[in-house]
């Protein structure tokens, strides 16, 4: 039963985590398009993970992240 909750919203750990780029390069632009509320507001944070689904959105801030 907890293998299917961690997508739910809200309550899911992995909720907050982004790997395709269109969603990436939209939740850069207007995270309110992706989310409803901001991750902070329940506790959790985003994270953008790489993968074969990933596109440049997703790369740039990951090498900006590592810049600062």
């Amino acid at each position: 039963m907890f293998l299917f909750l961690k997508h739910k919203a809200i309550i899911g750990r992995e909720i907050f985590q982004v790997e395709s780029g269109i969603h990436v390069d939209g939740i850069r632009k207007n995270p309110h398009c992706y989310e409803p509320y901001d991750p902070e507001s329940v506790g959790q944070k985003r994270q953008i993970v790489l993968g074969k689904k990933s596109g440049r959105a997703s790369l740039a801030i990951k090498i900006k992240g590592i810049g600062s």
